[in-house]
């Protein structure tokens, strides 16, 4: 829209005063023809109805070339979850528009919803060196590396699952420095954290039964410590925002088990007790104050009634060989 320069003050004193500006003749000011006649006749006001009927119709013209936009059509679909239906609108306009993020964020997250995850990857990446400050490109990013971890990890390629969720810890945590109330992108990290944390137990435990490295046992052992504590205190941030759902309790108390787990195999019975009282207070915690109505919640209840069972058996015979050990 072209803005009009402003007349100069004197102008306007002398255009007000009735004369022209450039010059000193004085010029009678006419105004506009009276009506006196009907109202619904008169010109003037006929004018004004026609411009106003002009403007509304041009107005709805423009809401519905909007509403019918490629961009609009693409983002409908997207959001209605009909993401194949969606993909070919948004490399159109990406093909148009190269410079768009956006477009390319949503185009990603397509190819994420239809598991096409390194197609996504490179989506959120281009949209992130057009604009480094997309921070939903970065989260979802972060979210695609983590289900990729665990579909390669279903294949059978646990070191290419490991590097997967290594990256998705990396940028849930640059997320969570963006901005740290996001508890989707937390919870993100905390299921990297046990992704990673399943793959490092599993190598430690492996180094320590070969008795052949145990520097590099011990230092696989203390990594899954860390990770499993990353993971607890990001789900834990969880459970404070989202009291109700299951989920995140039961992750917490999965990781405390694998602590557990670890700590008994290399000896520290003590501290592996500890940590199994920890993880059986989590399966409590779902069986006491998640109503087992709510939508999922009554496999979880399942599923916690049973690990509970198993932990009270574990922890007798950890006790009372912690007993005997004391005793000696």
């Amino acid at each position: 829209m072209r803005t009009r320069a402003l007349l100069p003050l004197f102008a306007i004193v002398l255009a007000v005063a009735g004369c022209d500006a450039g010059s000193s003749a004085k010029r009678v000011a006419t105004a506009p023809m009276r009506w006196f006649g009907d109202k619904e006749k008169d010109p003037h006001e006929k004018a004004k109805s026609d411009r106003d009927k002009v403007n509304a119709k041009d107005a709805k013209d423009a809401a519905e070339a909007s509403a019918n936009s490629p961009y609009q059509k693409a983002q409908r679909l997207t959001e209605a979850g009909e993401y194949k239906k969606a993909i070919p609108l948004w490399e159109k306009i990406v093909e148009e528009q190269p410079r768009n993020d956006e477009a390319l964020r949503y185009l990603g997250d397509c190819k994420y919803n239809i598991e096409q995850f390194d197609e996504a990857v490179d989506c959120y990446k281009r949209a992130r060196k057009l604009n480094p400050n997309n921070y939903l490109a970065l989260r979802d990013w972060g979210f695609t590396e983590l289900n990729a971890g665990h579909a390669v990890l279903k294949e059978g390629k646990p070191d290419a699952a490991m590097e997967r969720y290594a990256e998705s810890l990396r940028l849930l945590r640059e997320a969570n420095k963006v901005f740290a109330g996001d508890s989707d992108a937390v919870y993100g990290r905390a299921l990297a954290a046990n992704g990673a944390s399943q793959l490092v137990a599993a190598q430690a435990r492996q180094l320590k039964e070969r008795n052949d490295d145990i520097r590099e046992a011990e230092k696989r052992r203390d990594q899954c410590l860390d990770l499993c504590s990353e993971g607890i205190e990001a789900a834990s941030f969880r459970i404070n925002r989202k009291v109700n759902e299951p989920g995140p309790r039961a992750l917490v108390a999965n990781l405390f088990k694998r602590r557990a787990d670890l700590l008994y195999a290399f000896g520290r019975l003590p501290e592996a007790i500890d940590a199994a009282q920890l993880s059986q207070r989590s399966w409590q915690s779902i069986v006491k104050e998640i109503d087992k109505n709510e939508k999922g919640a009554a496999q979880f209840h399942e599923k916690a009634k049973q690990e509970l069972a198993s932990i009270e058996i574990t922890l007798r015979d950890w006790r009372a060989k912690n007993a005997g050990a004391v005793s000696q």
